[in-house]
């Protein structure tokens, strides 16, 4: 429903590297944000069950920023990974999910 608040957060674990030269990488979280749009439930033959959410995610690089406060805003007019584009994957594990509440920011105009 569109007054239910849906918002998910998934972690990522990465390796990053300073160059291409770099033999010491530091591991690193990453965080995407992302509304809630469809539940599906995978049932293998009834031997395997697994439950993913598909969402909007927001575009990290352009769409996410922490402010003076650090309060996390995450704004939905830049999302990425719709799923039209078979590189684009817009489904999560539920287990790999964490719910957020995302509140309207009235004041922010970007």
């Amino acid at each position: 429903m569109k007054t239910q608040n849906s918002g998910i957060i998934v972690t990522i674990k990465t390796l990053s590297y300073a160059s291409s030269r770099d033999k010491n990488p530091k591991e690193e979280e990453i965080y995407y944000y992302g509304a809630l749009t469809n539940i599906i439930q995978l049932d293998y033959s009834g031997r395997y069950k697994f439950v993913l959410f598909k969402c909007d995610w927001v575009d990290i690089n352009r769409g996410f920023k922490i402010d003076n406060f650090d309060m996390t805003l995450v704004n939905f007019n830049y999302c990425q990974h719709s799923g039209n584009d078979i590189c684009n994957d817009p489904f999560v594990f539920a287990s790999q999910a964490r719910k957020v509440l995302y509140v309207e920011n009235k004041t922010q105009n970007d």
